[in-house]
């Protein structure tokens, strides 16, 4: 190793250390977490007993004071069917352009842990994916994790966003929109695209996830004991902490979540969970789905939910609505309403385990993710 890298020490992340990833943020353009977002990551995560004994909350590079690298490692419950685990997911792996040359000793350094059952990545982006790979992290094995279906609900404002993000100027952009948008909305008028009106009746609430309450625990321990599937954990606490916990600070002000209650006898018979943040840069607002549940996978309920997030869409005005991450049951759902899809940029999913873990873990059947899973939607 060269003196340069001799230099720079690795070593785990304390509470001093908020300042300088704060910092190393804000020159990759992410909003810098403060003092109160890493209250709410690691103090007031209701996986916080995990953390005791071998389980660090991450790690930075470091050289004469200066922070220079940083890589999270967040622990977040996980059930596979009535077996408790621990799972460690990183996060914010950041690297200063002058340290970039030692960033892999970040992901080396997470991958070599041995106090979590299980390490999952779920955001790898086009540039991070090829390291997963490097270090031979494997990839999730279940299907659809690679394309997004989409609906557009307003067909200017999805065609004058989309030239955008092709660097078409945006006074062009619009004019394109209003010139093709009466196209698109032939279109998905002539193929009927959209979560059709469901013909049954069922009782369906949006709650704000603060208001998430015992009704849910019910639900999770029901869903556990019907499935032998890697789930994140569901409880109350898990998913007000997950949706309505963090801090406003580290908000985005154009963020808003609804929750979808399903009612039924007993209790609630399942529930999704909405998304809604408007991108200013390409003057666009979209609605994605990032959590749905349903005992039995029962298609008529999902049918109802989903038709339920795209009504709500519609009604706040988003201009498209988004689903990825579906299991089975809500892809085949989706499906039937004709949706447009594209593939995602690099494969996102990988993980790491030991034992007679790593042998269930093979099977595609063993994995049921959805974009609440890791800190996709955190």
């Amino acid at each position: 190793m060269n003196d340069a890298a001799t230099q720079v020490h690795l070593r785990e992340v304390t509470d001093d250390d908020i300042e300088g990833v704060a910092t190393l943020h804000q020159e990759v353009g992410f909003t810098p977490p403060d003092a109160a977002h890493w209250r709410w990551l690691w103090g007031d995560n209701p996986a916080r007993e995990l953390m005791a004994g071998d389980w660090p909350r991450g790690w930075v590079l470091e050289r004469d004071g200066l922070l220079g690298g940083y890589i999270a490692n967040l622990p977040l419950a996980y059930a596979l069917g009535e077996r408790d685990l621990g799972v460690a997911v990183p996060r914010a792996l950041i690297t200063s352009e002058q340290f970039a040359s030692q960033g892999l000793r970040l992901v080396s350094q997470y991958l070599k842990q041995r106090g979590p059952d299980l390490l999952l990545c779920t955001t790898a982006n086009s540039k991070a994916s090829p390291i997963w790979d490097a270090f031979r992290a494997k990839r999730v094995p279940q299907p659809g994790l690679d394309a997004i279906m989409f609906w557009p609900l307003s067909a200017d404002a999805f065609i004058a966003a989309s030239a955008t993000k092709l660097g078409v100027p945006s006074v062009i952009a619009r004019h394109m929109g209003t010139l093709g948008g009466p196209f698109l909305r032939a279109e998905s008028a002539l193929r009927t695209r959209g979560i059709p009106r469901p013909t049954r009746s069922h009782t369906v609430t949006a709650i704000h996830p603060a208001d998430i309450d015992g009704e849910f625990d019910d639900l999770w321990d029901a869903k556990r004991r019907e499935s032998v599937a890697l789930r994140a954990s569901r409880s109350a606490d898990i998913l007000r902490w997950h949706f309505a916990g963090r801090p406003q600070a580290a908000k985005s002000s154009d963020r808003d979540i609804v929750v979808f209650k399903l009612l039924g006898r007993p209790g609630i018979q399942g529930y999704a969970v909405s998304e809604t943040r408007h991108e200013r840069k390409l003057e666009l607002t979209r609605t994605r789905l990032v959590d749905l549940v349903v005992l039995g996978e029962d298609k008529e309920l999902i049918t109802h939910l989903l038709w339920h997030v795209q009504e709500h869409a519609r009604a706040i005005g988003s201009h498209v609505l988004e689903a990825s991450t579906l299991l089975p049951a809500s892809h085949e759902v989706a499906l039937a309403g004709r949706p447009f899809s594209r593939s995602v940029a690099a494969w996102s999913y990988f993980y790491k385990c030991r034992g007679s873990l790593r042998e269930e873990l093979k099977s595609a059947e063993r994995w049921a993710l959805t974009p609440f899973d890791g800190d996709t939607s955190l």
